[in-house]
């Protein structure tokens, strides 16, 4: 590997490190191509999917497609598990959009408030009667 490569694949791996992690797994989305896929001999109905990993238009091993990418191999599957299911999209978290069991509805916090307030504003006036006895 000459000097020039090996200063790309450096700056390469720490753009990769400046990028949000959104950015960063649609970039390496892009960089994943499915080859197409072969049955299991025991299970006809399983499917393997077969990868390739790309680096500057040029196929690279997984090892190194991890390496340069800055990616776990855990992470490197669930984002193979996602361009086969969804393709390239954006991830979004499973609970987007709905709202969580334990959240107060905004009335609810209102009313909590306005009687919080109630109740100091009762505190003060009783603590005020009880200085002006004074």
């Amino acid at each position: 590997m000459d000097k020039l490569e090996r200063q790309n694949l450096i700056e390469h791996f720490q753009n990769i490190r400046e990028l949000s992690i959104s950015v960063k797994y649609m970039y390496i989305m892009r960089a994943i191509k499915v080859n197409g896929y072969t049955a299991k001999k025991s299970h006809k109905d399983i499917k393997r999917h077969r990868f390739s990993y790309c680096f500057n238009g040029v196929e690279i091993s997984v090892a190194a497609f991890r390496i340069i990418y800055d990616i776990s191999e855990d992470m490197l599957k669930d984002i193979a598990k996602h361009v086969v299911s969804k393709g390239i999209t954006p991830r979004v978290h499973g609970n987007t959009g709905k709202k969580a069991p334990n959240a107060f509805a905004f009335e609810d916090a209102c009313f909590k408030c306005e009687s919080h307030r109630k109740a100091v504003e009762d505190a003060r006036s009783e603590e005020d009667k009880l200085l002006s006895l004074i």
